[in-house]
Order: structure tokens, then sequence, then C-alpha cells
């Protein structure tokens, strides 16, 4: 204690509070950094015959490790961050509607102008099921392309579409699975493009 083994902190007091713990003779495992800057792990167990046995781990280095691999892990999440932040702003700026649909036809990811052209913002579709979302007759529609997409399969097709602003439009739509490296799927892609044709 008075070498700064534990720290700042009276002394009495620092030696009164390990000699009642010792006293009570229950195993435990506590870490501390010497003033040395190493750290070291005091593992204690009480022994059948009396007694205490107490073993002290350097783990100066592993510690060392785990504070880099931190410190990596959050720079690689920042860099994640900012690469979603970068691919969405892409996505919104598109002239195409893009959608991302799990297994169950739930929307995971909307763009602004899939979104739009339903009247509806990204935050109203995401989490809903596909017949939540497309009219009945365009459900009706794109179900069999959908089963195909789920199965693995990539599809186009095209469709009438009823926008929310009145106008009936011809759409091309592309479906592609997401396929994991098991070889399951786990959801499919769609981006769906206007080409109506203008008279």
């Amino acid at each position: 204690s008075e070498h700064g083994e534990y720290g700042p902190g009276d002394v009495e007091q620092q030696v009164a509070e390990r000699v009642c713990v010792a006293r009570e003779f229950r195993a435990h495992t506590v870490e501390r950094v010497r003033p040395n800057g190493r750290v070291i792990r005091v593992s204690g167990a009480p022994l059948a015959m009396g007694g205490f046995a107490t073993i002290y781990t350097d783990i100066t280095q592993q510690r060392r490790y785990e504070i880099e691999l931190e410190k990596r892990i959050n720079a690689q999440t920042r860099d994640l961050r900012r690469s979603e932040e970068r691919l969405r702003l892409i996505a919104n700026e598109v002239p195409a509607g893009i959608a991302y649909l799990d297994q169950d036809e739930v929307f995971q990811f909307v763009n602004r102008r899939f979104a739009q052209s339903y009247g509806q913002s990204v935050d109203d579709i995401v989490g809903h099921k596909s017949q939540e979302v497309l009219s009945p007759h365009m459900h009706e529609d794109s179900a069999p392309y959908f089963a195909r997409a789920k199965a693995g399969e990539a599809v186009e097709f095209d469709l009438e579409f009823d926008h929310e602003d009145g106008r009936k439009l011809e759409i091309r739509v592309f479906l592609r699975p997401d396929i994991r490296a098991d070889q399951t799927v786990r959801g499919f892609y769609v981006l769906s493009i206007n080409f109506t044709r203008h008279q």
C-alpha cells in the first residue's frame, strides 16, 4: 500500500479493507494496475487445510492487445457507418426505386424514391410486409417473381404501376437474391425503373 500498489488513498484504510476481505476466506479475483503500469490479476482461494493461496499473473500484454483490438473495432465501426451513410446518400439520389426484403417479404430497406412512389415515408414502409405496402393488384402480379427471387433466382419483369399522384406508369423491376456463403437466401433486392412511353 505504501508503494502505491493499491492506488491513491489512506494506507491504513487500504490495509484494513484487504485484511477484512482476507479474513472472510472467500475466493476472489481482482485486477489492478501497478505504479509502473503493469496490469496484475490477483486470484485468491482458501485452502482445505487452512490458510490462503494467492496467484499473481502479469496480464499487461493481454490488456494492451485487448485495448488495441477495441480501438481497431471502434475505427472499423466508424468507417462502416461512414460507408453506410455514403451508400444511403447514393441510393437516395439514384433515379430508381430501391428496396430490400427478407425471406418473409418484410421491407428492411427502401430508398426515398421508392417510398415517395407510394406516397409514404421510408419509416412508414420499413418493417412492413409487401402485401401491406403494395396494392392488391401489384402484390398479386409480383408474387410469383418474389417467390423465384426468394428461391435464389435473378428475375426481371414489367408491370403497370399506379403512382400515388394518379399516373399509370410502366415499370421494369429487377430482383436480385441476397445469397449467403452457405448458398441459402437471406432475402432479395428490388430495383424498379420507370420506362413509361410518353406519347
